[in-house]
């Protein structure tokens, strides 16, 4: 069964399950449209806080939460990172099945809360997770449904795990502009070739490559391939912010490196019945 749906009490799909052919797996909560579990070679490849709720009662601390209408807080909208991570989403059904990959699709549409939110505007979000022998493809279309532009950002939060922060090595992001928001949104130069982690760190590059490397172990790399996102987020809590954070263990942040594909630097701007679209694939290097 390549597809497996999961109830709830409170949920007729709770979670979709994908199993590949090869063994590869992946889990994607209907909460959010939040995937929490990638596996390739029998080894898990994002960050899920042990101390995560996973109930639907905030947002999942780990996997792939998704940002939409802004990324983290700004002028949009009240609030942090938006609400399509903590809203529930209809799951649409399998898009495509074969022996190459397996595609789900998850919707969410405006409603009272949405526009309650103080983003008050019509639109649709589809979102595609697209699973392979290797890769896990994720990618977001924004419709404007309203009679007015819209603006917004948007971000795939991801959270990908490793045995140790220390041994992280981000490749690619070398020589470009960077907004540090541990710096009061400074505009930095990243001078090294590598962007190693050694302590809290919160920063926005700017205008990145198409592929991002991440090597999150000796030998292991998870590659970040974005299609129209402009911009690549990365971040640690370290040592303070960790211990603040209720969902995360205090010492959890030496087992997690986010690497997030986004448009956050500049906002998009959707005129009205128009459709933008955003998306990365992971992929792991042969092991």
């Amino acid at each position: 069964m390549p597809v497996q749906t999961v109830s709830s009490f409170n949920l007729p799909t709770d979670k979709v399950i994908l199993t590949h052919p090869t063994g590869a797996s992946c889990e994607i909560k209907t909460f959010g449209a939040t995937v929490t579990s990638w596996k390739v070679h029998g080894q898990e490849r994002l960050f899920l806080s042990r101390l995560s709720d996973l109930e639907g009662n905030k947002p999942i601390r780990g996997g792939i939460p998704l940002v939409f209408p802004q990324f983290g807080k700004g002028p949009l909208m009240p609030g942090q990172h938006g609400f399509a991570r903590h809203s529930t989403w209809e799951y649409m059904g399998v898009s495509k099945d074969d022996d190459s990959e397996i595609m789900v699709s998850f919707e969410l549409r405006d409603s009272d809360a949405t526009r309650a939110s103080g983003w008050p505007y019509h639109f649709k979000l589809t979102y595609l997770v697209t699973l392979t022998a290797t890769t896990l493809g994720t990618h977001l279309a924004v419709t404007n449904t309203d009679k007015v532009p819209i603006r917004f950002t948007a971000l795939l939060h991801t959270y990908l795990t490793t045995p140790d922060i220390s041994q992280v090595r981000i490749g690619q992001l070398g020589r470009l502009n960077y907004t540090d928001k541990v710096q009061n949104n400074l505009i930095c130069f990243e001078e090294r070739d590598q962007v190693t982690i050694q302590g809290e760190t919160d920063r926005i590059y700017h205008s990145t490559p198409d592929t991002v490397p991440v090597e999150v172990a000796p030998g292991q790399v998870v590659n970040v391939k974005t299609i129209n996102f402009r911009d690549t987020v990365v971040w640690n809590p370290w040592v303070e912010k960790a211990q603040a954070m209720a969902d995360l263990d205090d010492q959890e942040y030496q087992q997690m490196i986010c690497v997030e594909s986004g448009s956050v630097h500049e906002s998009v701007t959707l005129p009205s019945s128009q459709t933008w679209e955003a998306g990365q694939v992971l992929s792991v290097d042969s092991e």
